[in-house]
């Protein structure tokens, strides 16, 4: 999915490469989730086992055993935590290029409106005399007509 991401990103599709960015910490999560809940049930079953077999430097030596796991644990969920958190950051980033990204798409869209407008409007200021000046040269002929036609 980081991938995916990454590549959407270069390719500025913001929306794509934060959904696939927020795949990727999820998957994350569940990962971590899972090492967490197949470790502690393991120690769980063994801790159970030993129990009924009654040997006590063996659990104790597995106890130990198992909090070092743990605390392994813990520490590789404390780094992917960090990267899950790069992941959010990342996310964040990329929408906001894309809000960016956006807004710069829609002062250009408003640039070349107003540039339309523009060359519209200059359009008509420059046939309006034109057509003014016809005007008032046919009104012109047509008062010299009925004048000379009374006379």
């Amino acid at each position: 999915y980081q991938e995916l991401a990454d590549k959407a990103k270069s390719e500025a599709k913001f929306d794509e490469a934060a959904l696939y960015t927020g795949y990727a910490v999820r998957e994350k999560n569940n990962a971590l989730g899972y090492l967490k809940k197949k470790y502690y049930a393991l120690g769980e079953e063994i801790t159970t086992e030993v129990d009924n077999r009654g040997l006590n430097f063996t659990k104790n030596s597995f106890l130990s055993y198992r909090d070092t796991l743990l605390n392994k644990n813990f520490q590789n969920t404390t780094q992917v935590q960090k990267q899950i958190q790069e992941g959010k950051n990342q996310v964040a980033g990329i929408i906001a290029e894309g809000e960016s990204y956006n807004q710069i798409q829609g002062m250009i869209q408003t640039a070349q409106n107003l540039n339309h407008r523009g060359r519209r409007e200059q359009r008509k200021s420059r046939t309006t005399p034109q057509r003014i000046s016809r005007i008032s040269e046919s009104r012109y002929s047509r008062e010299d007509c009925s004048t000379d036609c009374k006379r």
